[in-house]
């Protein structure tokens, strides 16, 4: 495991929540421990030195049998920066329900699919080869190992529930998918028939969605105590779509949320007042992963403190070069100017925050976390 010391507290006892946010700049991957061993993995990326997601790598440090104690396996969006090893993941995890947005289930999304792995004159991205390998494995699985079937997350639909509380986990769980809402899909196939490949075309990857209006947005309720994951939701100025579909539903009758996962890096195009006032606890915990690819770096610092405004409590699993503090020793920048040495800013580092819930019982009203930091991962706030 690359994050030195993450597995010297072993793992979470059974009747503790765990969440544990990983990024690197490019790569966003949670796991949740939901009570009594039971886990589920949120998207992935690759350890950069071993080529294997990094999830399956952290449950392996604290003596996690991923192939029966993973229950839940989600593909929040196809995007590569969350999706790359998710279909490792999914080969190891017999237990697990796959769950991915419903909009890449549609058959549009498959035709889509189907003519890059197809189109001899179109290079296959990494994001549609997860997703066809995907596909794929559950149309071909083996006799032998009883795979549950997928499931297709939408607005409002109940992803994982325990209805009867008991002594590992005392406050029942139910863990809700926001979104995608029947627009966004709409959106997503629209956006999907425009980029699909026509034969004898130049040689190209598959294009990037501009607009998340696909993601998977998930709430995570253990009575009182409620998570809100935002992936990488987009505010799309439609109030059937992104954000404003979420909000503009019956969510607000849920509980708020005390732990946040910033959506989509902490960009501005994520953040709406409307979400801190009525889905969030006042000041809640909040987690930003940062997004480094070329130029594009994400949050910049404007975002930060637009976010430390709303919340005092605010990590992130690294810093982009763009807001870190540059000034050097005047002595040190004369003697790197003087050797004629070009420094090249580095990215975001990968970095893990991992908060874990005192021990649970039902009569518990309030819940203390403690909060881990490992890597790259900073406090802002």
């Amino acid at each position: 495991m690359p994050l030195s010391g993450i597995e010297k507290q072993g793992a979470p006892l059974n009747n503790q929540i765990e969440l544990c946010i990983f990024g690197k700049g490019f790569g966003e991957c949670i796991t949740i421990h939901l009570g009594n061993n039971q886990w589920v993995i949120i998207d992935s990326f690759l350890n950069f030195a071993t080529k294997r997601p990094i999830a399956l790598e952290y449950l392996e440090s604290l003596s996690v049998d991923a192939s029966r104690n993973v229950c839940l396996v989600v593909a929040t969006h196809w995007h590569d920066d969350h999706i790359r090893g998710i279909y490792e993941i999914v080969k190891k995890a017999d237990n697990a329900r796959f769950v991915c947005s419903q909009a890449l289930t549609n058959c549009e999304f498959q035709k889509f699919v189907k003519r890059h792995q197809t189109n001899l004159m179109t290079s296959v991205g990494s994001k549609v080869d997860e997703i066809n390998n995907i596909f794929e494995f559950f149309l071909s699985k083996p006799e032998n190992r009883k795979y549950k079937n997928p499931c297709m997350a939408s607005e409002g639909k109940i992803l994982f529930e325990l209805l009867e509380p008991n002594n590992s986990i005392p406050l029942g769980c139910k863990i809700l998918s926001l979104s995608p809402s029947d627009a966004d899909v709409f959106n997503f196939m629209k956006n999907i028939a425009n980029m699909m490949p026509e034969n004898n075309t130049p040689k190209r990857s598959a294009k990037r969605i501009s607009e998340n209006q696909a993601s998977v947005v998930m709430h995570v309720g253990y009575g009182n105590i409620c998570l809100l994951l935002g992936s990488d939701m987009e505010n799309n100025h439609d109030i059937d779509s992104g954000w404003d579909a979420i909000i503009n539903s019956d969510v607000f009758s849920l509980q708020k949320s005390v732990i946040y996962k910033v959506p989509h890096h902490g960009s501005v195009t994520g953040h709406n007042d409307r979400i801190w006032e009525g889905l969030l606890l006042e000041s809640p915990l909040s987690v930003v992963t940062p997004f480094v690819n070329g130029r594009v770096q994400l949050p910049t610092k404007d975002q930060i403190n637009s976010i430390m405004s709303k919340s005092l409590n605010l990590l992130a699993t690294g810093l982009p070069s763009n807001v870190r503090n540059k000034k050097r020793d005047a002595s040190v920048e004369k003697e790197i100017k003087s050797a004629n040495i070009k420094l090249k800013p580095l990215g975001a580092g990968l970095g893990a925050i991992r908060l874990r819930s005192m021990p649970l019982t039902e009569a518990r009203e309030e819940c203390h976390w403690c909060v881990e930091l490992f890597g790259s991962a900073v406090h802002l706030a």
